[in-house]
Parts: structure tokens; C-alpha cells; sequence
């Protein structure tokens, strides 16, 4: 029986390390391309992005130098996109939130075009992209930021046995701001609270907290939280802080407050947050509730949800009331005569 066992679990270790050993290279490979910015005569500040002072009206073309540096070709796929701000406050540039403020009446990807939008990299090889950046006549206010978002996917590696695919997906981005040189436009930076959403983010129960950014502003360090409370009673359930959080000029996004995994529970609740930086407070509240509906679905969504243990509790009361029941049944037979 021991050599059994032996038998069976060495080639189970074998292609368990296997698998890891796999794994381990395909998280571990560099990005095989890069990307840099060719900085003309108006940037501002020494920083290797885009950092542009222009006028009302410019026309101008930058240039990007994208390089291969494998030994295989590659095919590169370009886009321009609006800066925008995650959850955990950290600037984006792949256009996978397209949310803005009403306010916004501008966007780089409306002012800018690139000379291609796909390209191919023979192995060590680079290749320069324009932009074309056309500035309204009217000119803009405060900033305009968005980025080069540049993606390559390698080959689909599959075994048609077992229909098992690996793909590898590289991606490089390089942000553009742009400001109107000699622009003194009286703004003030400031955060909206836009709406409370319990349910699902992420497959996980939780409050998705909408806020917004209504100005053309960059702003940046500050620290972001929020706490939920029952109605009524002053401990915290569920709370969240991100610190070194920025957020995009007309951003609107997500803050979530993940309740660990817990189950929704219909009730009235109170959301309270703020969001400091050195120079400005911003503080939040909003009561919302949770119906019997939203939690019913919410709870049959999410994933890894803790189960409640109530029935636990049924168990050992019912136990402990039998177990009363027969102790009484015995002592009640040894003092019969």
C-alpha cells in the first residue's frame, strides 16, 4: 500500500512543480517593448512624460520612440485615451473607465491624433509615432491629461486536448498634460459625492461610492475614507483608507468599501467620508438602505461569501435541551422507589 501511495503522489508533485515553474516564468518575463517620449522645446519640469505648455489655436506633432526589445517581432496596438482614476487612486490611461463630469468640454483623444494606431517591431528594432495635437482656438482651462496606451498580446499558446490557453498581455502607457501657457483662470479644486450603490464589486459584497472630480484640475496626495454606520449607532461596520490618492482632471469613479466578505443585511445604513490633502478638506454623508431584494441578490453573486452561523447556534440549544430532558428523565428514575 506504501509504494501505492508513493507511486501516485510523485507524479501528482511532479506536475504540480511543473505548473508553478510555468507560472512563475510567464509572471516573471519583462515586457518585451518600451516606449519614450521624444520632449520637445515646451515641455515643462524635468520629468520623462509629456508635460506641454501650449497656446490657443497651436497645431504641434510629438513624437514617441517605441522599441522591441526581444528577439521576436511584435505587434503593437496604440490608442490615445482621457486620464482617469481607479479605485485605489491611481491615475489610468486604458480607457476602461469612460465616466466624466458633465462639465468636461474637452479630451485628448478629441484634440490629438496618432499617425498609426498598429504597428509591427522587427526583434531589436524601434519605430517613432506622431501625435498631432490641434488646441482649440477658444483655448482650454486648467489641465488636460490623458495618455499613449500601448498594448501588446502575445501569441495564444493552447492544448486542444484539454483546452487549456495561456496568454500573456503586455501593456505600456505614457501620459500627455497639457496646460494653456499664460492661463490665469480663477478655479477651485473640489470632490463631489455622486451616489451609494450596495451590492457586488469586484464578485465581492460591498458600497460602491461614486465621487467626482467637476474641475479640469490634476489633483493629487490626498487621502480618501469612508465608514459605514447603522443607523443609529455610532460603531463602524465597514471602513476603507487610501492615502497618496489622485485623482483625474473630471474624473468620475469608484471608491469601494468592501464588507469582507460578509452577507448584505436589509436595513438603513449611513455612509460618512472625506477626502484630505494638505492644502483642502473635503467631507461626505449619505444614509442609504439595503432592501431584501438588493441583499437577496447581492449575497447570491458574490463569492467566497462567509455563511452565517446561526444554525450552529439552533444546534447546540436543541442539543443542550435534549440532553436537560434526558438528565431530568434519569434523575426522576432513580428517585422513583
Amino acid at each position: 500500500m506504501k509504494k501505492i501511495l508513493i507511486g501516485l503522489l510523485v507524479p501528482i508533485l511532479f506536475i504540480m512543480m511543473t505548473i508553478q515553474a510555468v507560472a512563475n516564468e510567464a509572471t516573471g518575463d519583462a515586457v518585451p517593448f518600451s516606449i519614450q517620449a521624444v520632449l520637445p522645446d515646451n515641455q515643462v519640469g524635468d520629468v520623462t512624460y509629456f508635460n506641454l505648455e501650449v497656446e490657443a489655436g497651436q497645431e504641434q506633432t510629438i513624437e514617441v520612440t517605441l522599441f522591441n526589445n526581444s528577439s521576436e517581432p511584435v505587434t503593437l496596438e496604440l490608442a490615445l485615451h482621457s486620464a482617469n482614476t481607479n479605485g485605489n487612486g491611481i491615475l489610468i490611461y486604458d480607457g476602461s473607465n469612460e465616466q466624466y463630469h458633465a462639465n468636461r468640454d474637452i479630451a485628448l483623444e478629441a484634440i490629438g491624433q496618432l499617425s498609426d494606431d498598429k504597428i509591427t517591431l522587427e526583434p531589436a528594432s524601434q519605430q517613432v509615432v506622431s501625435i498631432t495635437l490641434e488646441i482649440p482656438e477658444e483655448g482650454f482651462a486648467g489641465d488636460v491629461l490623458g495618455g499613449l496606451y500601448v498594448r501588446m498580446i502575445s501569441e495564444e499558446v493552447e492544448d486542444t486536448e484539454q483546452a487549456i490557453g495561456i496568454v500573456n498581455e503586455y501593456v505600456n502607457e505614457l501620459a500627455i498634460q497639457l496646460k494653456e501657457a499664460d492661463r490665469s483662470d480663477s478655479m477651485t479644486p473640489n470632490i463631489e459625492l455622486v451616489d451609494i450603490d450596495p451590492g457586488i464589486y469586484n464578485y465581492r459584497t460591498g458600497l460602491n461610492v461614486h465621487l467626482a472630480n467637476p474641475e479640469p484640475l490634476l489633483m493629487t496626495g490626498y487621502t480618501v475614507e469612508g465608514r459605514v454606520y447603522e443607523v443609529g449607532n455610532e460603531e463602524v461596520l465597514y471602513s476603507r483608507e487610501v492615502e497618496g490618492f489622485d485623482i483625474a482632471p473630471y474624473a468620475v469613479f469608484n471608491f469601494p468599501i468592501s464588507f469582507e466578505n460578509e452577507p448584505l443585511e436589509p436595513g438603513e445604513y449611513v455612509f460618512r467620508g472625506s477626502a484630505v490633502s494638505e492644502e483642502e478638506t473635503f467631507e461626505f454623508e449619505q444614509p442609504f438602505s439595503i432592501s431584501e431584494e438588493v441583499a437577496e441578490q447581492a449575497n447570491e453573486e458574490a463569492v467566497e461569501l462567509i455563511e452565517s452561523n446561526d444554525w450552529l447556534i439552533y444546534v447546540v440549544v436543541g442539543l443542550a435541551v435534549i440532553i436537560l430532558i434526558l438528565v431530568g428523565i434519569i434523575i426522576k428514575q432513580r428517585q422513583t422507589p
